[in-house]
């Protein structure tokens, strides 16, 4: 499950401590069911790291660490057979009153709701964070709106609209500033990852040639970089082409989900920033990897020197290893040096690919 948030402050403004960035945080649940990871935003959770720098033309990819625990004291196990196809849907749930009453109701209630394949009671922005298994969008709106409409569970309302759109692969999800590209994976029916494309920025604007054909600072520069043509006041009328150069690429991130290695996720890899794999197993157990849908270190290392990314981050490691997976960095680090582990806290800075010739060309302006 993958949430892309907008890092922006609900009333669109900034604070000291939330200052407006592109920032992403990474939600996973780890193979044995466990939650270990959320997409979070910055608002209403904890004030920014402050080794995270602010700039709003900064990309960050964090990996943040839940701390959770379920008070049910029977957590209702599903039998997915007896459901058929389903969807997984994680949701926020937060009540109005914080009573042990309203409490009591609302572990009750899901306790008794099959569709609830795990609750967890954690701080925050919400009190709880329930997985459910639907068999469609509209089984999910069904069942929440009831939820929602019994006032003796208390549950706080959105206080926005919420359209839920289901994604097909292919589709690009417009963003300000950058979209979300679905493609195919291959882990069971229907699964899709994700990836994070901005558009190609403009290409670098030359002061110095700007000068020498005495056009004044100010607007007009602005409008030549965009590639518009200016006229001077003497009527002179001069175009872009000789001042502004090729358009430069802007940055993508792609996040693999839970997959084997496949052709989807090799094409919406290629040339990428960063790319967050999953690597749930050491190439031992290869086997297992394919059975299960899975990847390897290995793997992920090889798709990713194949696509041409810049770097790669594991991330839904097993349990059989620990925090640190040595023996998985080390395996994945022989096919592909520039590797990661993800672990809690985990702060990516995802620069432009040509962040060191503009730095360079700054320089010598």
């Amino acid at each position: 499950m993958l949430f892309i948030v907008n890092p922006n402050c609900c009333d669109g403004k900034s604070t000291s401590e939330q200052p407006a960035r592109n920032t992403l945080r990474l939600g996973d649940h780890g193979p044995e069911g466990r939650l270990r990871y959320q997409f979070v935003a910055y608002f209403g959770l904890a004030a920014i790291p402050p080794h995270v720098a602010a700039s709003a033309h900064l990309l960050h990819v964090i990996f943040e660490g839940v701390a959770g625990d379920s008070r049910l004291a029977e957590p209702r196990i599903v039998e997915p057979r007896k459901l058929g196809s389903l969807l997984t849907i994680v949701v926020d749930v937060t009540l109005r009153d914080q009573s042990a009453a309203t409490h009591a109701r609302f572990e009750a209630r899901m306790r008794a709701c099959a569709e609830v394949i795990e609750c967890f009671l954690v701080s925050g922005q919400c009190d709880y964070v329930l997985r459910l298994a639907c068999t469609s969008l509209d089984h999910y709106r069904e069942l929440t709106n009831a939820w929602t409409d019994d006032p003796t569970l208390g549950i706080e309302r959105n206080r926005f609209p919420v359209e839920i759109v289901e994604v097909q692969p292919g589709d690009r999800l417009r963003r300000d500033g950058y979209e979300i590209a679905v493609f195919p994976t291959e882990h069971r029916a229907g699964t899709v990852g994700y990836a994070l494309v901005e558009p190609p920025r403009l290409g670098r604007f030359n002061p110095e040639r700007a000068r020498e054909l005495g056009i004044p600072e100010g607007p007009l520069w602005g409008r030549l970089h965009r590639g518009l043509p200016v006229t001077l006041p003497d009527g002179r009328e001069v175009t872009a082409e000789s001042l502004v150069g090729a358009p430069r690429p802007g940055r993508t991130v792609v996040f693999s989900g839970d997959s084997r290695p496949c052709d989807g996720l090799l094409e919406a890899s290629r040339g990428a920033d960063l790319l967050v794999h999953e690597a749930t197993f050491a190439h031992a157990e290869l086997e297992r990897a394919i059975e299960t849908g899975h990847s390897t270190a290995v793997e992920a290392a090889e798709l990713a020197r194949a696509a041409g990314v810049r770097r790669l981050v594991l991330t839904h490691i097993s349990q059989r290893y620990s925090r640190e997976a040595p023996e998985l960095l080390e395996e994945a680090r022989a096919v592909f040096p520039e590797v990661a582990i993800a672990r809690d806290g985990l702060v990516v800075e995802v620069p432009f690919a040509d962040a060191g010739r503009d730095a360079a060309a700054a320089q010598g302006a």
